[in-house]
């Protein structure tokens, strides 16, 4: 009887220090991956920047405003793919953005390249 009493207490001790170990460790995983994406994506706007500067310091406007246009387009993705799938449940300040490029687009259609330019079908036009 003894026996099984302290298997049974000996289950119990492993499953509580199991439930505690992942209870405190999960956090703490998750705040490392977040960080390390806020980090990457830090310093992807840090060469944007240094690249769009560049440019315009060696006197190449139209070079730096084909980038940074290109650099707009690229950001501009998953925020439109988002909007459309899942209108409802949209971030307004993510919407703000997105009226902000898509006035953006009607005043300055991108030059650069006209074959992935914003057209009416697009899903710039989707936003109200």
């Amino acid at each position: 009887m003894r026996y099984k009493i302290f298997i049974a207490l000996a289950i119990l001790a492993s499953l509580v220090v199991g439930f505690l170990l992942g209870h405190y460790s999960a956090p703490r995983m998750s705040q490392s991956r977040y960080d390390f994406a806020r980090d990457v994506h830090a310093s992807y706007d840090v060469r944007i920047y240094i690249e769009a500067l560049n440019l315009i310091h060696a006197q190449q406007q139209s070079d730096a405003i084909s980038f940074l246009d290109s650099c707009l387009d690229h950001a501009l993705i998953f925020p439109i793919g988002n909007y459309v799938t899942n209108r409802s449940n949209t971030n307004p300040e993510i919407l703000g953005a997105l009226k902000a490029a898509r006035d953006y687009r009607k005043k300055y259609p991108c030059h650069a390249r006209p074959d992935r330019r914003f057209s009416e079908e697009s899903g710039l036009s989707l936003i109200p």
